[in-house]
């Protein structure tokens, strides 16, 4: 009997039992390494899609939920995801005799708890709460940063202003693009230099906000600004660029645009938003190009093509939308049966 105990100490362990310890094991590392980024906010230039756990809506009571002063008893519970949900529950509310409470939730020490409180302190708005999310412009956590400068994009003060250019220095780039991006509702011709430097930032996130932000300035010297990243290395500098395109003059941006539908590095998003801007403009050279684009390998661009040939084409793009109406894609045909049917030729 002993010996048969030993035999099964030694037995090396199955195949089975070694995928069970390495899923265990990796299960410990990602949850480790979630919770690292979280506490000390290691952002990179684009966050993971769930930046955190989603909030478990069990953590409050029946009676939690319907009393706001259990609410607010809930927002100082040792558990953060609970008082986080408490923060975001308050501020559904939108009562401004609330704002003492979303406040004091601002030094929160868990980053959610903060975000939860920018997001609401916005919600009820007034000075006192604009003033209250500039100062989390400094928050420690990049994405409370960030939400504070998406949410400043609804004040349009001075202060916001200079605050949002300040952000447009901060070390991590989504904080830097969601600032660009709240200055564009600003609508201020002034902020077209800074802009234009922010071109040619290394981050590829802060070069398509420029490129977004510039496109809100109408005159020629803006489109050749913006037509040289059509070219861009990044697939969604190109795409911004590609769709900035059409809000110009045709004779500026048609033949960088067609030179998006020769090149033989074609990227589908980067088609789609040429095929958008050539329809903006409306100009019949164009329908060759769309034509072509007509007859490619993605469904999606061979519907936004058939769309276009329905809104600019003549008589000569009937055969190219008749044959439109036997594609693979249920979406094309559907695209050309409605071009046929309704076009105004």
């Amino acid at each position: 009997m002993k010996r048969n105990c030993d035999a099964i100490k030694r037995r090396p362990l199955t195949r089975k039992y070694k995928i069970y310890f390495l899923i265990l094991i990796t299960g410990w590392l990602l949850q480790n390494s979630n919770a690292s980024a979280q506490d000390h906010c290691i952002c990179t230039d684009v966050p993971p899609p769930k930046r955190f756990e989603p909030l478990n809506i069990n953590l409050l009571t029946a009676a939690e939920y319907r009393s706001p002063k259990l609410l607010i008893n809930a927002g100082k519970d040792q558990l953060p995801q609970k008082r986080a949900l408490a923060v975001r529950k308050i501020s559904e509310m939108r009562r401004p005799d609330y704002f003492d409470f979303l406040k004091a939730a601002i030094s929160d020490e868990d980053c959610q708890v903060r975000l939860e409180a920018v997001r609401g302190i916005a919600s009820i708005g007034g000075d006192k709460a604009e003033q209250t999310i500039i100062g989390t412009l400094n928050d420690p956590s990049c994405f409370v940063r960030e939400e504070a400068a998406y949410q400043l994009s609804g004040f349009s003060s001075a202060s916001s202003r200079d605050a949002l250019i300040a952000s447009t220095k901060d070390p991590v780039g989504n904080v830097v693009r969601q600032a660009i991006l709240s200055l564009r509702h600003f609508k201020d011709a002034s902020l077209v230099p800074m802009f234009t430097g922010l071109l040619n930032d290394l981050n590829k996130n802060v070069r398509t906000a420029a490129i977004e932000s510039l496109s809100a300035f109408h005159g020629d010297s803006i489109a050749k600004l913006i037509i040289p990243f059509l070219k861009d290395p990044s697939e969604h500098v190109r795409q911004a660029a590609a769709y900035a395109c059409m809000h110009y003059s045709p004779d500026i941006v048609l033949q960088p645009l067609y030179d998006v539908f020769d090149s033989e590095d074609k990227d589908k998003n980067v088609l789609l938003g040429a095929i958008e801007s050539v329809m903006k403009v409306g100009n019949k050279s164009s329908l060759p190009y769309l034509v072509k684009a007509s007859g490619d390998s993605s469904g999606v661009v061979r519907q936004m093509s058939v769309k276009a040939l329905g809104v600019l084409g003549d008589e000569t793009v009937i055969p190219v939308l008749k044959k439109a109406l036997s594609d693979d894609n249920k979406f094309v045909r559907e695209q050309a049966r409605y071009a046929l049917t309704n076009r105004p030729f």
